[in-house]
């Protein structure tokens, strides 16, 4: 599918983190074999169980660790970085090592036009996004609660900026300025949060560039505190913007330096942090091109701890970026002001949300404190501030119903296009005040699925939770699917059903209510991918104006035919096909195509939903027998006798032929042919057409003398009759 035509003009790109393949860090060691920028003298390592602490630090140069996910940073010599990795993947105690890539800002170009606002001036005239996504109607019910922390993965904070400072986290274990590490987590004085960086250092005998951390914050890049201040500036305070969840706090954690870069092991000890530390909500505008476990490993980690990641999809129009293209993360691609994907976005299969990403108003540590700039990074940070109002409203969702409520209410803005979902927009642009809305409506029952989304057809298991009397019974509803069963009795505060998915992709709602109190689940419903199929005819040669049958088979990604009932469409050159459409039926689908009366080549092809296509030619020919047949005369007495004959096609493969005689004129002894020259009309069983051949014939008979008598002699056809008893 080609992408939506937009403004031909390139919207000003923002401060999306990319990974660069190319190197874009100096790196000292530019002879390692391995590409892509990465830090030099480092690997990231994660160990089977069959490894202990102590053989680790008695064996290994560990520099640096991540214990929540089981990561340690290990010292090799620099330049030997793609050697060590072998060696490592080698181990059978090594789960996965991998480099530590680099992640760096894309300076962003701005409009002419888009000049800088005085921040004297209230600049909510100035916030298309929030207007456009029903912000204001969401703030109707919630604003955020002081309890709801958004971890802002970042280039750090201005926390003195007058419209964030109020919102600013502070860590309520921790004595500023002391020197102690007061609530134990291991980082002395983090009082406003914590930084994760790289530095070059002396070790004694060489420069070696190492993980570090400390407690300093402070954003000296800018685009941390833009994208804070979408998220969470203070709302109706007279100053500045209104951030989408402006009662709720920012947590900071530096991953970015001044120049926006940073790598993958500071991003996954920083989501670490954030979970560790009460951050319900992590927002990530940064990202890096290569896939990367232990970032996978630290989403994971925040996932198992109910934390909602939100990440942007990336700004070069390429391939969605890292950690948004992980698992359990909430990829978020940009739209602008007619609600038209914005053409820098990266689109792909990891896409989820759409979010205002273009001319974005918003803090600015410098510049008289607001600047306007634009880019996925700008997106995300309005859907974290979403989620931060919808948990704010229903403190006990679980992360994936947040999730499933942001992409349920989303609008389909380029539904005419790409209708439900696709990898531009994923579900559509968020609309706060449908989700909202949404999110009031539930009541205490809470739902929770076995699976996060479901291929259509497949099943997952439903429980709901409730407070309540055992043996209260819970009613469960769905769209998109069928519940069974439907009403079943609460036992140990918990009652569970199981959602069978539709065969059409979407959004299933499974709805259970008991009493006063009403629960709601969404379910993502996706297509079964058809990734292999064969068209496989009766026959590669038919004759003009004969048939033969056609079977089409398919399988997704796991190995299942699509879903019985999924439309076949047939089209054929050549000659005909029936039906033009059919179902699959028990993991088949089947027509008849009809030669036309001309010899020459015919095409046959089936398409399936999703503009799937599969093609076949066959051979339009006519048959004909040549040459003598050996024929075999199998028979008891007084029996019907079967005739066989084998004989070569002209250029065509062996076939089989037979013809029945039901009467022997009732000599027992030995038997009587049809005629003493006897030319027999058999079947084709190919072409359905009948052809007359002159045969020699063996006959094979128990009344028949077993020695010198059993052959006919085929010189001339005329068989002489044997000596029988």
């Amino acid at each position: 599918m080609g992408k939506p035509q937009h403004l031909s003009w390139f919207i000003g790109l923002a401060l999306i983190v990319v990974v660069r393949q190319d190197g874009i860090l100096p790196l000292p060691y530019e002879h390692s074999p391995c590409a892509g920028g990465y830090a030099p003298g480092m690997v990231l390592v994660s160990f089977h169980d069959a490894i202990s602490t102590a053989e680790r630090q008695a064996e290994l140069d560990i520099i640096a660790t991540i214990p929540a996910i089981d990561v340690v940073a290990l010292r090799v010599p620099a330049g030997q970085e793609c050697a060590a990795l072998e060696t490592l993947r080698r181990d059978p105690r090594v789960a996965f090592a991998e480099l530590d890539y680099a992640v760096h800002s894309t300076e962003p170009r701005f409009r002419g036009e888009t000049g800088v606002l005085t921040p004297n001036d209230p600049g909510w005239a100035l916030q298309w996004g929030p207007a456009q996504i029903e912000a204001p109607t969401a703030w109707s019910i919630v604003t955020g609660t002081s309890d709801l922390v958004i971890a802002v993965l970042d280039s750090g904070l201005q926390r003195d900026h007058e419209d964030l400072a109020g919102n600013v986290w502070t860590n309520p274990g921790e004595t500023p300025d002391n020197g102690i590490d007061d609530e134990g987590n291991g980082k002395v004085d983090d009082v406003w949060g914590w930084h994760f960086y790289h530095a070059w250092a002396w070790d004694g005998q060489e420069y070696t560039y190492l993980p570090r951390e400390d407690n300093r914050v402070v954003d000296d890049n800018g685009h941390g505190t833009h994208v804070a201040g979408i998220a969470g500036a203070e709302i109706n305070n007279g100053l500045g913007i209104a951030g989408m969840a402006g009662g709720s706090r920012l947590m900071t954690v530096k991953v970015l330096d001044q120049y926006g870069t940073g790598w993958y092991s500071d991003i996954a000890q920083g989501i670490v942090y954030a979970v560790d530390n009460g951050a319900q909500i992590i927002n990530l505008s940064a990202g890096g091109e290569s896939p990367s476990q232990t970032l996978q490993e630290a989403v994971d980690y925040a996932h198992a701890h109910g934390v909602l990641v939100v990440a942007a999809t990336g700004n070069d129009g390429g391939a969605v970026l890292y950690p948004a293209a992980c698992e359990h993360v909430l990829a978020v691609a940009a739209t602008d002001q007619s609600d038209a994907w914005a053409d820098f976005s990266n689109h792909g299969p990891q896409v989820d949300v759409a979010a205002p990403g273009v001319d974005i108003y918003s803090t600015w540590p410098w510049r008289g404190g607001y600047f306007t700039k634009s880019g996925t990074s700008m997106a995300a940070p309005h859907v974290a501030g979403l989620a931060a109002l919808i948990w704010s409203a229903h403190p006990v969702l679980a992360v994936g119903q947040v999730a499933g409520i942001i992409t349920a209410t989303a609008a389909d803005v380029n539904g005419d296009t790409f209708p439900q979902w696709d990898e531009y927009l994923g579900w559509g642009r968020i609309v706060a005040g449908q989700a909202l809305s949404a999110t009031i409506r539930r009541g205490n029952l809470h739902l929770a699925a076995s699976r996060p989304q479901l291929l259509v057809g497949e099943a997952a298991a439903i429980t709901a939770t409730a407070s309540l009397t055992a043996g209260t019974w819970v009613t469960f509803t769905a769209s998109g699917g069928v519940v069974s069963p439907e009403v079943t009795a609460l036992a140990d505060g918990l009652a569970t059903t199981t959602l069978t998915a539709g065969p059409a992709a979407g959004v299933a709602v499974v709805t259970g209510t008991t009493g006063t109190l009403t629960g709601a689940l969404f379910l993502r419903l996706l297509p079964r991918p058809v990734v292999s199929a064969t068209l496989t005819p009766a026959s590669w040669e038919v004759a003009p104006g004969c048939s033969v049958a056609v079977t089409l088979t398919a399988a997704d990604g796991f190995g299942n035919p699509p879903l019985d009932g999924t439309p076949i469409n047939w089209a054929a050159s050549g000659g005909m096909v029936a039906p033009a459409s059919s179902p699959f039926d028990e993991g088949m689908g089947r027509a008849t195509f009809t030669a036309s009366p001309i010899s020459g080549s015919a095409a046959i092809t089936a398409s399936l939903e999703g503009g799937w296509v599969s093609a076949i030619v066959i051979e339009v020919s006519p048959s004909y027998w040549h040459g003598y047949l050996p024929l075999i005369l199998h028979s008891c007495p007084n029996k019907a006798v079967g005739l066989k004959a084998r004989s070569a096609l002209e250029g065509r493969s062996t076939k089989v032929l037979q013809a029945i005689f039901q009467n022997v004129w009732g000599d027992a002894r030995w038997g009587r042919l049809p005629a003493w020259y006897p030319s027999i009309a058999v079947e084709d069983q190919t072409s359905q057409r009948d052809v007359v051949v002159d045969v020699a014939l063996a006959i094979h008979h128990p009344n028949l003398t077993p020695a010198g008598s059993d052959l006919l002699d085929a010189q001339d056809h005329r068989p002489t009759p044997p000596t029988g008893r």
